[in-house]
């Protein structure tokens, strides 16, 4: 649970501002910030 709570923070912390604030719109600025990490 620790693992996902610091990744929902990570996502917040360092993702672009959505255009609009649906959660579609959300989860796709999220997916971005994740697929940037370096595993």
């Amino acid at each position: 649970m620790l693992q996902n709570h610091l990744l929902q923070l990570l996502c917040l912390v360092a993702l672009e501002p959505p255009h609009t604030l649906t959660p579609r719109d959300l989860r796709d600025r999220k997916v971005d910030v994740l697929r940037a990490v370096r595993a």
